[in-house]
């Protein structure tokens, strides 16, 4: 019974979207009265990769000119038992330094730096706090058991008990802590020009912030420190959401400010317009990462984009980024690269790489 159910409400979703399909381009809805003026483009740039580390995840920035990541040694035959991640330290003008040779999880917020290690049972892991400057450990508390509602704080480093309100809708911390978004209920069912809500952190208060959101898509919050803002944007949750993104013409992304008034910022469609696309704001435009793969494993239009909202754009790499993250002056991308997709040791690994966007050498 649930399985015809199911069956029901894609027919009815699918529907929905070819019925938007088929209006003409200028009667399709757009959301939001705010609109951005054009993103400045700038191109020059400078790129540096750390040698002797493959494999590089969980990146992190502390400040602009250093990375705290979890990777593997190089010299280290895989298969050899000692192939397990470590945890190392990059400052930009010098080689990366281990900090510890064996690590599971990380997490960087602000100041704190946890990470996790084996424990004597190997199927739960062991919390450290890494106390800077020195990167001194302490051991943390084993975190408690939340149930069956709870997410993962971000700005804390912390699991914590969702909200009884947020609980069947859809929703977002923001990055920082300083609350959350709310985009109505969670549904499967074509919703346009959405309203998007703000609530602080003791939902007591909440503001209409301006945003008006093509539901349901697959929502992303990123922090702009440099320019105290957020961005908010939503990949296609389907073909059909595509196909009507393509027919508008248009990307729209929404920029919040720290006063939690959203801004419009609407993007001519490009090559870079995929359904796995990752977008973060820089200090010289968006960039937009995508994974788009052609024949042999080889990029198609898979790489990363410095993209104006007027349309123009500049390709800053070729092949495939994984966990790309930007600095907290918005002048420098660092990301895992490689060029196949899936690139084994034969390809050379993953290699951690970092752009300069600002016309700083690196």
């Amino acid at each position: 019974m649930a399985n015809g159910r199911g069956g029901t409400m894609k027919r009815i979703q699918r529907w929905a979207w070819l019925l938007l399909l088929t209006l003409p381009a200028g009667c399709l809805p757009h959301g939001g009265p705010r609109t951005a003026p054009p993103l400045p483009l700038s191109a020059p740039f400078s790129k540096q990769q750390l040698a002797g580390v493959i494999y590089p995840t969980e990146i992190y920035w502390l400040g602009n000119d250093r990375l705290l990541f979890r990777g593997f040694d190089q010299a280290i035959k895989p298969g050899t038992g000692s192939d397990k991640k470590g945890l190392y330290l990059w400052d930009l003008k010098g080689p990366a330094r281990l900090l510890l040779a064996n690590s599971q999880d990380l997490c960087v917020a602000g100041k704190e730096v946890q990470v996790g290690v084996e424990g004597k049972v190997l199927t739960q892991l062991r919390w450290l706090r890494l106390r800077l400057p020195d990167f001194r450990p302490e051991p943390l508390p084993q975190p408690p058991e939340l149930g069956d509602f709870w997410h993962f704080d971000p700005a804390r480093c912390q699991a914590r008990v969702t909200p009884e309100y947020f609980r069947g809708r859809h929703w977002d911390p923001l990055p920082d802590g300083a609350g959350y978004l709310d985009y109505g209920l969670s549904e499967d069912r074509p919703r346009l020009n959405q309203p998007v809500y703000y609530w602080d952190l003791n939902l007591r208060r909440r503001q209409d912030t301006g945003i008006r959101m093509d539901l349901p898509p697959w929502t992303q919050v990123r922090r702009s420190e440099f320019d105290d803002s957020y961005l908010i944007y939503s990949t296609p949750a389907n073909s059909f959401v595509e196909e009507y993104w393509r027919k508008l013409g248009k990307y729209r992304i929404w920029k919040l400010s720290s006063g939690f008034v959203g801004t419009a910022v609407d993007i001519p469609l490009g090559k870079w317009f995929t359904s796995d696309m990752q977008v973060f704001p820089s200090n010289k435009g968006l960039i937009i990462a995508t994974r788009n793969a052609g024949a042999n494993r080889l990029p198609r239009e898979a790489g990363a984009y410095l993209v104006a909202s007027h349309g123009k754009s500049h390709r800053l790499e070729r092949g495939f980024l994984e966990d790309p993250v930007i600095s907290s002056d918005g002048c420098r991308l660092a990301y895992a690269y490689h060029f196949r997709l899936d690139a084994d040791i034969q390809d050379g690994g993953t290699r951690l790489v970092v752009v300069d966007l600002c016309g700083n050498k690196i």
